[in-house]
């Protein structure tokens, strides 16, 4: 069964502390394996852990290994994404020299170990719970939307199962 692969910017307003209300678009890749009518559509979405970024883990895409495409190649609707601050979605906005110039972040770490004692340039902490939860009901409603489809089924591993474990629950109407 051919297999479409995409790449979408899910735009979503952050909750993370570090930029509440920033505009921000969300990495999501998506395997369409989906063949037959509309209506037979089924979507899965897979979430990373804290120490792999999603396309590692699941879409590793060396020789033969990718379970995106082989749940794709069975059918699915396989969407994979990534969480503010890893992979391929934006950082969390700080108001900190660091954030533009990558020479700057060079400077803080070395020399290594570090010289002394150093402070954040920002007084927030970068994400929570809630703002990953917020960021994963935004891609599945624009799954919802794009695919036209009732409920989103989860893959996860690790740490996802803090941010997909609550939000199931919460919501089981839709997962």
């Amino acid at each position: 069964m051919p297999v479409t692969l995409s790449d979408h910017a899910v735009r979503h307003t952050s909750t993370v502390p570090a930029s509440a209300g920033w505009e921000t678009d969300l990495f999501v890749r998506e395997y369409d394996g989906h063949s037959g009518p509309p209506s037979g559509r089924r979507a899965v979405l897979m979430l990373h852990g804290r120490s792999v970024p999603v396309l590692a883990g699941f879409d590793l895409r060396h020789t033969s290994y990718s379970w995106a495409d082989a749940l794709a190649k069975a059918g699915y609707d396989v969407f994979l994404m990534d969480l503010q601050g890893s992979g391929r979605s934006p950082r969390p906005k700080m108001d900190d020299p660091c954030n533009v110039n990558p020479a700057v972040h060079e400077s803080l770490l070395t020399p290594n170990p570090l010289s002394g004692r150093r402070e954040p340039g920002y007084p927030y902490q970068l994400n929570n719970s809630n703002s990953d939860r917020d960021e994963l009901h935004t891609v599945v409603e624009y799954i919802r939307r794009l695919r036209g489809v009732a409920k989103v089924s989860f893959v996860g591993w690790s740490a996802a199962s803090f941010v997909m474990g609550p939000y199931a629950i919460a919501h089981p109407d839709t997962v």
